[in-house]
């Protein structure tokens, strides 16, 4: 795992963030959808499709949204009397290595 890389694309952003996959973790600030890829480099993948190296892509891509800036509607959906609790759980690289390792290696077309 210690050669391959996490690519996060955010709205408006040029390029991919590239991160060592060991340290893939969300910079402060980001919110709103972003597309996250696994590379076997560390070069950013740029934004256009059409134009974007593919022959590095391990796996990806995967879409998150981030939602670091709460709105009130979706505070009162969430304490609404009787509404399951929301539970969110953060893994850590190890964590994410462990899985990934788990799932052992995919065919190549």
């Amino acid at each position: 795992m210690q050669n391959f890389h996490c690519q996060m694309l955010a709205g408006g952003l040029p390029f991919t963030i590239s991160l060592p996959l060991s340290q893939c973790i969300v910079p402060q600030g980001i919110t709103g959808p972003v597309a996250l890829w696994v590379t076997s480099d560390s070069q950013p993948l740029i934004n256009n499709p059409r134009d974007r190296a593919v022959d590095k892509l391990v796996a990806g891509p995967t879409i998150a949204f981030l939602d670091n800036k709460p709105q009130i509607l979706g505070q009162l959906a969430r304490t609404l009397p009787g509404a399951p609790p929301t539970v969110t759980n953060t893994i850590t690289p190890n964590q994410a290595t462990s899985i990934l390792s788990a799932a052992g290696p995919k065919p190549t077309p």
